[in-house]
């Protein structure tokens, strides 16, 4: 124990032993005075005021996670659609967006900014989860092809940072294994669109 500890804990010690020793003891909510005004008129503007800033604080907690999810729900197979011919045209074009570098890959895989199509696609596949045929396979696919989502990910990542780490490789080298991780997230995804009938 460090000093200060251990001059706290003697303090604590002797506080307690005086509070014994005096028989003090501790007061309750219900012992303090108030005054007669407050306890028979509890609709005053201070009390007021103080309930209607409470629901004002909890009114977006309750009402925003209801919303989005209902956003969420009614475009998740219009998105699901729009990542698979998003991840069709980054197989397509790989060789000449793996020019701009691991960015310009994570760019249109999602994971580096928002506006492509892949963005949030983990989100969209749990909500459409429920209407796979078979739920249990669809989970076995959807968690394969995060496997290979992260994987591109981070192949992609490490590609901009491997020439100055003590890791094996170039950075073509990486971003060729993000190229092969992402050629199994096709597949994946198009055995998701199976068990979807997209």
């Amino acid at each position: 124990m460090s000093n200060s500890r251990i001059a706290l804990f003697g303090i604590s010690l002797v506080l307690l032993s005086t509070v014994l020793a005096t028989g003090i003891e501790a007061l309750s909510f219900s012992d303090l005075p108030v005054r007669e005004s407050t306890k028979n008129h509890l609709h005053s503007r201070r009390h007021f005021v103080g309930m209607a800033s409470a629901f004002v604080a909890a009114a977006p907690l309750v009402s925003v996670p209801a919303v989005s999810y209902a956003v969420q729900e009614g475009n998740a197979k219009e998105r699901f659609v729009a990542a698979r011919k998003e991840l069709r045209s980054l197989i397509d074009d790989y060789a000449e967006i793996s020019k701009g570098g691991g960015d310009a890959v994570r760019a249109r895989l999602g994971t580096q900014g928002i506006s492509s199509d892949l963005f949030g696609i983990q989100k969209v596949l749990k909500t459409l989860s429920e209407e796979a045929d078979d739920l249990v396979e669809y989970t076995e696919m959807m968690e394969e092809f995060d496997a290979y989502y992260f994987q591109a990910e981070g192949a992609a990542y490490q590609s901009m940072f491997v020439e100055h780490s003590s890791a094996k490789g170039t950075p073509e080298s990486f971003l060729k294994t993000a190229k092969t991780d992402i050629l199994q997230m096709e597949k994946y995804m198009d055995q998701l669109a199976v068990q979807l009938k997209l």
